[in-house]
């Protein structure tokens, strides 16, 4: 929404959520799945798909019909992301 709404740049959307995650008043339950799904969002992937790859590290695939998803997320996480 902010990247086609408001035309934000997409490092400048990471750099918002950097910001917004180090205040002293905001608690994040997994900083780590945050912090690589913010990284991998850099690299270009959506911000969801990459919060639920991010999350799904423990498993051995992570299954998808999202082509798009599948494409951005080559080389990215230590599990494959691939097609049913």
């Amino acid at each position: 929404m902010l990247r086609y709404a408001y035309h934000f740049k997409l490092y400048e959307i990471a750099e918002v959520f950097k910001a917004l995650f180090g205040l002293s008043n905001v608690n994040l339950v997994e900083l780590h799945v945050i912090y690589n799904a913010i990284e991998w969002y850099q690299q270009g992937m959506d911000f969801a798909d990459a919060v639920h790859l991010a999350k799904s590290q423990e498993g051995e695939s992570f299954v998808t019909f999202d082509k798009n998803f599948i494409k951005s997320s080559f080389n990215v996480s230590a599990i494959p992301v691939k097609e049913p």
